[in-house]
């Protein structure tokens, strides 16, 4: 599957038609109850060699190990027998899209493959659908969207344009999903002291915990951290879990400054407010614009939010 017939790219005073470079290919993911392993790593130790043919997405990475990273658990990358994206279920998952002026171009291509890639695992994992927002063409907003095709069919109907409200986005998303979660908890008000132990009826009327993934290429130009340290705020006055929402940045591109800041959303909130860890920060191409679609950062993108082990295993894929 691959965006094939993107928006119109302006030259001058001409309109020419740009299509996506070809996309190196679906992501095999089986069925839901399959098994899908950790991405291996493949050493001169390891019985068979990569194949020099492979140029597809997989979840079984093909390169040299690297430096060891931190996982959060001691334990080698590729050893876990579960299928890791069933954490998913549990989720509602949302995806905001950066289609700012500066996303034109190659930038808008990479988007479309990040996109592609990660909505097909996550439209499998999100029984009531995926949603999709755009930071500037509210108009193409969907919820419920089962199926990777109508994510690319809403792709191509956008022509970027416009500045990067990416705070403004985060906080109408926001507030919509913690004033369900308080009314929802309030319905049923504090349980009985001569019941202890969680109250079953209203744990089940919560809304889903929230895992936001933020496809964008660099600095947004309004305050997405008074959004964040707000929200996470909120969520301890509820006392909610600590899962309970997170929020994901994709970085797309190398432009200079983005990283900085969208890594100090990632880290620094947390010690400079003393809130809750709810952002991590994933880049989807290296510094030098080399194309990453690895299995790791498939599965960082989707679970490092909302799973502290993978937001622990850093950004060296």
């Amino acid at each position: 599957m691959s965006f094939q017939d993107g928006p119109q790219k302006r030259h001058g005073d001409s309109v020419v038609p740009r299509r996506f470079s070809p996309h190196p290919g679906a992501v095999e993911i089986g069925s839901s109850d399959s098994i899908v392993q950790e991405p291996k790593r493949m050493d001169s130790s390891s019985s068979g060699a990569p194949s020099p043919k492979s140029s597809t997405f997989r979840l079984d990475e093909q390169k040299s190990p690297g430096p060891a990273r931190r996982s959060g658990l001691g334990k080698p990358r590729g050893s876990t027998r579960e299928n890791q994206y069933d954490f998913l279920k549990s989720f509602d998952t949302v995806f905001v899209v950066d289609d700012s002026a500066s996303m034109a171009g190659k930038y808008w291509d990479q988007l479309g493959q990040a996109l592609e890639t990660i909505t097909t695992i996550a439209t499998k994992y999100d029984s009531d659908g995926i949603d999709i927002h755009f930071l500037n063409s509210s108009q193409y907003d969907r919820t419920h969207i089962t199926s990777p095709s109508s994510v690319r069919d809403l792709f191509n109907r956008v022509q970027p344009a416009g500045v990067t409200p990416t705070g403004t986005c985060l906080d109408r998303i926001l507030r919509e999903y913690l004033d369900k979660y308080a009314d929802a908890k309030a319905a049923f008000g504090t349980p009985s002291t001569s019941s202890p132990g969680p109250h079953p009826t209203m744990y089940a009327s919560l809304p889903k915990p929230l895992n936001i993934l933020v496809l964008t290429d660099g600095e947004p130009t309004d305050d997405p951290e008074s959004v964040i340290v707000a929200a996470a705020r909120s969520l301890d006055k509820l006392n909610a879990p600590l899962h309970q929402i997170g929020i994901q940045f994709i970085q797309i591109g190398n432009e200079e400054g983005a990283r900085e800041a969208l890594e100090e959303l990632d880290d620094a909130l947390e010690e400079i407010y003393g809130i809750r860890d709810m952002v991590d920060f994933t880049p989807f191409v290296d510094a030098h614009g080399v194309e990453k679609i690895s299995g790791e950062m498939i599965l960082k993108a989707l679970l490092g939010a909302v799973n502290r082990r993978y937001d622990r295993w850093g950004n060296e894929f």
